[in-house]
């Protein structure tokens, strides 16, 4: 228990450090307000908002995107098994677009496959190698799984 705690503490504190030295791109910024008037045009859309809370994900809207996420779960509890069919499509007809991938991690996550997200975030790591957010999610994940050694190991190698 203590070692999980110590985990979410640290997971945390990187994610503090991140998000001060990290800066949103201008494109980040411009995607951000794209989406949310994709939103707007279909407020009552699982998948709209699901995309809008993943790219909040990994823009440093962190809190912005667990709300959206929780309501993405109130329109269509079942949305979670779409959005995995959905993104392992997608990851075949883009491989190499990090944004999908992280994507399908998170739609793996949902779907309470966790190593299997961690082997997403692992492929957005690939193609993105300085991706914090990758680091960091992979580090709440195995922290979450209780493996403290290796989610203090992610939130290490992010830094």
């Amino acid at each position: 228990m203590i070692k999980k705690l110590l985990c979410g503490l640290m997971f945390f504190w990187c994610l503090s450090n991140i998000s001060q030295a990290w800066i949103i791109t201008r494109e980040l910024q411009q995607e951000i307000k794209e989406k949310k008037a994709v939103v707007q045009q279909n407020p009552k859309s699982a998948e709209v908002l699901f995309d809008l809370a993943i790219t909040y994900a990994y823009s440093n809207n962190i809190l912005e995107g667990m709300s959206t996420l929780k309501q993405v779960n109130e329109l269509d509890p079942n949305f979670k098994t779409v959005a995995l069919e959905n993104y392992i499509q997608k990851t075949i007809e883009k491989p190499s677009d990090w944004k999908v991938r992280f994507r399908l991690a998170f739609a793996y996550y949902f779907n309470g496959q966790k190593k299997q997200a961690i082997h997403e975030l692992r492929n957005v790591l690939i193609i993105d190698p300085y991706n914090v957010w990758a680091y960091g999610y992979i580090s709440l994940i195995y922290g979450e799984m209780g493996d403290t050694d290796r989610a203090m190991q992610a939130a290490r190698d992010g830094i």
